[in-house]
């Protein structure tokens, strides 16, 4: 998917800013992304914030919790398939 799919108000390499996708329940609690995240032994959370980076959104994280922080940071070396992105896609 491309960025000007995903936000066109956004010029091309500017990235879209997401605070609350960890808040979208339905997502999160979706079976199918618990099935990722077992897969890759990570957390749905992590699935998330890896699917929204992957798709040209920078995911911020409101969170105190030294354990969330370390998940977040590693992330990084967390890569979703093309077709675990586009079933995330389809649930929300």
């Amino acid at each position: 998917m491309r960025h000007s799919q995903l936000n066109p108000a956004l010029p091309e390499g500017v990235p879209f800013l997401g605070s609350l996708l960890t808040a979208n329940q339905q997502v999160l609690f979706d079976p199918r992304v618990a099935g990722i995240a077992r897969r890759l032994k990570v957390t749905p959370p992590q699935v998330i914030f890896r699917f929204a980076a992957q798709i040209g959104i920078l995911p911020l994280t409101g969170t105190t919790n030294a354990q969330h922080m370390k998940e977040d940071l590693e992330n990084g070396m967390l890569q979703l398939s093309g077709a675990d992105v586009e079933m995330i896609f389809g649930i929300g």
